[in-house]
């Protein structure tokens, strides 16, 4: 048990998501945040919580990057600890579209 998941909390949790088998996503069915990312009770972001049960803490420093580019996908597999600034060129957003500009 990591970061407070225990077996009754874990029982909860993976009655929260449904295992896509096309992609291996696991799709959060449970309460969204604004941004689109699953929200486990009060304590946090689904997949935060999922990659610290399965995987460990997250380092100091670093954000969770969903390779998989599903915001509501908690398959601690599809993330990838990495710096706020990886995080943002490999997204969609702005910071990675004018990184992308040559002139």
């Amino acid at each position: 048990m990591l970061n407070g998941l225990s077996q009754i909390n874990l029982e909860l949790f993976e009655s929260k998501y449904i295992p896509e088998p096309m992609s291996g996503c696991w799709i959060w069915t449970a309460s969204l945040s604004v941004a689109g990312y699953g929200r486990f009770q009060d304590s946090g972001l689904a997949h935060r919580k999922a990659y610290e049960y399965w995987r460990g803490p997250v380092p100091d420093g670093l954000d969770l990057d969903h390779l998989c580019r599903v915001r509501c996908c908690v398959n601690p597999f599809h993330l990838e600890a990495v710096s706020r600034r990886v995080n943002l060129l490999r997204g969609i957003g702005f910071p990675a579209i004018y990184s992308q500009r040559t002139h």
